[in-house]
C-alpha cells in the first residue's frame, strides 16, 4: 500500500460528525500492518481535513467514467439536434443525450411563467431525448459527413461494407417530437443516402448520378450568390417530385418538409432557400425546379 492506494474498503462514516471518516474495526483493518495502517490514518485524517474546508468530495472516490463519456458525447450531439430538429418554444428547451439502444423522442409542458400572469394561454417548456450508440464517437463522428448525412442525425451505424452502414437516424416529427428510422446509408464520398435497404441505398446513390445531368442543364442558372437566385426565381414551385429529379433521397425530403413545411407538398424558391441555404440538396432541388419551369 502506498500514499495514493484506495483505503475506502477500511473506512466508514462518522456517525457523529457529518461526512468525516474515521476507520473501520474488522477483520480487515485487524490484519493491516503497522506501516499500512498508518497510511489508512494519514488518508482519513487528510479526508476530514478537507472537511473542514468545506472540500469534502474524497481524493479516492473512483470517476464515473460513464457520466464523463456520456457528457462528452452530449456536448458534441446537442448542437447538433439544435441544429438540424425543431427545438425552439416560448419556454425552455431540455435536450437529453443518452448511450444506449436506440430511442428518441420530444414533448412540451405548459409553463405558466412564461408570459404575463393574466395571459390566457401558457408558454411552453420543451423536453427532448435521444439515445445514441455505445462509441458515437468513434463509429460515427469520426467518419466525415456521417453524423448529420442527409441533415438528420445518425445515432447508430454499422459499417457492412465499404462507404455502407446499416444505420438508425432520426426524423422530426410532429412539433418537437422525433422519430427513430432504420434502415441504411450509403455514400460516395460526395453525396449520402438513406434506404430500406443496402441496395436500394446504393441504386440512389446511381440516381443521384444521372441526375447530376439533368443539374448540368442548370448550371447556367447558378449565380454568384443564393441571393441572387432568390431574387430572380424566388416566387417558382419546388416540389416533392423536383427533389427525387434532384438525386435527393425521399427520407431526407420528407424530413426536410416535415421540419420546415408540415403539410405542403411544395414551396417556392424563396421560401426553400430561405430556411437553410447551406444544405447543398436544396439548392439541387431549386435547380431543377427552376429548369423545369422556365423551359
Amino acid at each position: 500500500m502506498n500514499r495514493n492506494s484506495n483505503i475506502t474498503q477500511f473506512v466508514k462514516e462518522s456517525r457523529s460528525e457529518f461526512r468525516r471518516w474515521e476507520i473501520r474495526d474488522n477483520a480487515e483493518t485487524r490484519k493491516l500492518s503497522s506501516s499500512d495502517r498508518q497510511l489508512v490514518i494519514d488518508a482519513i485524517s487528510r479526508h476530514n481535513q478537507r472537511v473542514e474546508r468545506g472540500n469534502w468530495q474524497p481524493v479516492t472516490t473512483r470517476k464515473d467514467f460513464v457520466a464523463i463519456l456520456t457528457a462528452q458525447v452530449q456536448a458534441e450531439v446537442q448542437p447538433m439536434i439544435k441544429r438540424l430538429y425543431r427545438t425552439n418554444v416560448s419556454g425552455h428547451t431540455t435536450i437529453t443525450v443518452k448511450i444506449g439502444a436506440p430511442a428518441a423522442g420530444g414533448y412540451t409542458t405548459n409553463n405558466w411563467n412564461v408570459y404575463s400572469k393574466n395571459t390566457t394561454y401558457p408558454g411552453h417548456d420543451a423536453k427532448i431525448n435521444v439515445t445514441v450508440m455505445h462509441g458515437w464517437r468513434r463509429q460515427i463522428a469520426s467518419v466525415e459527413g456521417l453524423a448529420t448525412a442527409g441533415g438528420m442525425l445518425t445515432t447508430h451505424a454499422r459499417n457492412i461494407e465499404t462507404n455502407v452502414w446499416e444505420a438508425t437516424w432520426i426524423t422530426q416529427g410532429r412539433g418537437v417530437d422525433l422519430n427513430i428510422n432504420t434502415g441504411y446509408i450509403a455514400t460516395d464520398g460526395n453525396e449520402w443516402t438513406h434506404a430500406e435497404t443496402a441496395d436500394a441505398a446504393k441504386k440512389l446513390l446511381v440516381r443521384r448520378q444521372r441526375a447530376a445531368q439533368r443539374a448540368a442543364a442548370a448550371k447556367s442558372l447558378q449565380f454568384n450568390s443564393v441571393s441572387q437566385l432568390i431574387e430572380r426565381y424566388g416566387s417558382l414551385l419546388v416540389t416533392v417530385s423536383d427533389s427525387n429529379k434532384a438525386g435527393n433521397c425521399e427520407t431526407g425530403t420528407k424530413n426536410f418538409i416535415e421540419r420546415f413545411f408540415p403539410g405542403r407538398n411544395s414551396a417556392t424558391v424563396a421560401e426553400v432557400l430561405g430556411v437553410n441555404v447551406q444544405q447543398t440538396f436544396a439548392i439541387k432541388a431549386c435547380l431543377v425546379a427552376i429548369a423545369r419551369q422556365i423551359k
